[in-house]
């Protein structure tokens, strides 16, 4: 009987378990995985923007537990699409089609209204500073996926030249709001 170590010799080696780390997946860095960190020079834009994709999930019967991830992150953004597709299908199958049209209505919004808009950017930004690793290879993905449901559902894709948004002191300081500011103690 063969060892193990001779057997698996024709097999390519297996890397190491340890993830890659995103390039630069933070809100302030260059490829931020934001909706709303592309193409809002406004900061007060943003909470607008994350409502309005949390009223989609709601809609839905979603809700983010307690310390996810932000509403407009790509990966929460995705997986909403995915969950209207799924959910689309299972009423198709069941002869709900008023239910399933209504999942179709709401994942092209969706997609028009949020995806589409920031995806071809960030995309090409991250497949642009990632090399030849993974997230190259996401990034084409994502964007392939997107213009893909764009194509299909007659919606105008997004430009790739949208640019992210800059961070300001008032950002890192909670702006600067007189009420904001911190309470004077007595002396």
């Amino acid at each position: 009987m063969a060892r193990a170590g001779e057997a698996m010799a024709g097999f390519p080696k297996i890397p190491s378990r340890r993830p890659t780390p995103a390039p630069s997946a933070t809100r302030s860095a260059p490829r931020a995985p934001y909706e709303t960190e592309w193409g809002f020079q406004d900061s007060l834009v943003q909470p607008h923007w994350i409502a309005d994709a949390a009223a989609f999930y709601r809609a839905h019967g979603l809700q983010l537990a307690p310390g996810a991830e932000r509403g407009d992150h790509v990966s929460v953004e995705c997986e909403f699409v995915h969950f209207l597709l799924a959910k689309e299908g299972r009423a198709a199958e069941r002869d709900q089609l008023s239910n399933a049209d209504l999942c179709a209505q709401s994942r092209r919004r969706f997609v028009e209204e949020h995806i589409a808009r920031f995806v071809p950017a960030f995309a090409s930004r991250l497949a642009g500073s990632a090399g030849a690793g993974p997230y190259q290879h996401f990034a084409a993905v994502l964007e392939s996926l997107v213009r893909a449901e764009c194509a299909a559902s007659g919606i105008s894709c997004g430009d790739e030249a949208i640019t992210q948004r800059i961070p300001t002191e008032d950002d890192a300081a909670g702006m600067s709001c007189p009420l904001h500011a911190p309470a004077e103690t007595p002396t």
